[in-house]
């Protein structure tokens, strides 16, 4: 569902709060958009050839700090989380055509932050559905708390971060999946305990997006083995 935060703020955090989600259209510029995929273009992964996501782009170019610090999606997470937030973490996703998505998961399942202090933005750089491997989801089940996992025999996927197809969350009965539309420029603003995950791109394109997630400052995290994750302050950028 398409909701513009800024215009009735109440409606949206009902929204999250109600399916675990909800998505705010227009918040990056298609010319951010744009700036952010030809920097990534620069980037290791993409002159090598093997496009594997890119932990921590914030360290590596100011524009994804840009993106990270971006205003608005930085008063969403203050006011989705009830306090002040810091960055904890962006990857950038080049979504190669036929590049498997992940399985089913919840991201406080790799974070383990205490609840109600962790958030994920996933930004859509590029129009995104499902046949070229946008996410899905299952509302509600942000309200059940952590969920089991069961482990996948899938194997890791060039192209794709590692930990993508290593479990999957064990869903009760009587949740159905829906698939979540995000034009360019959006953002989807996603529980710490939302179920979801992402299709294979089927299409010839690529799907570029950009995850950042936030902790409230001060909260507990896990740093992880291969995320390195490490709470940044933020300070709001400018032109974005």
């Amino acid at each position: 569902m398409l909701i513009y935060f800024s215009k009735d703020p109440e409606r949206a955090l009902a929204e999250f709060h109600r399916s675990g989600y909800f998505v705010a259209p227009n918040v990056l510029s298609d010319g951010f958009c744009d700036s952010l995929i030809a920097a990534a273009q620069r980037f290791s992964s993409a002159v090598e050839g093997h496009f594997r996501p890119v932990m921590h782009p914030h360290l590596l170019d100011p524009l994804f700090m840009r993106a990270l610090s971006h205003p608005e999606i930085v008063v969403v997470m203050n006011s989705i989380l009830r306090g002040k937030v810091d960055g904890l973490q962006t990857e950038f996703f080049y979504g190669r055509p036929g590049v498997r998505g992940f399985a089913p998961h919840q991201d406080n399942f790799f974070v383990e932050a205490e609840d109600s202090t962790f958030a994920s933005a996933w930004i859509a750089l590029t129009d995104v559905g499902p046949d070229n491997g946008g996410l899905y989801g299952f509302p509600g089940t942000h309200a059940l708390g952590r969920l089991p996992v069961r482990r996948l025999q899938t194997g890791t996927v060039e192209g794709q971060d590692p930990n993508a197809n290593n479990e999957e969350t064990v869903i009760p009965d009587g949740f159905a999946s829906i698939d979540i539309t995000a034009p360019k420029g959006s953002v989807v603003f996603l529980h710490a305990y939302f179920v979801h995950g992402s299709h294979i791109n089927t299409s010839s394109d690529y799907r570029y997006a950009l995850l950042c997630t936030y902790i409230r400052e001060g909260a507990h995290y896990r740093s992880g083995r291969y995320a390195q994750r490490a709470a940044i302050p933020l300070t709001f950028a400018q032109d974005t």
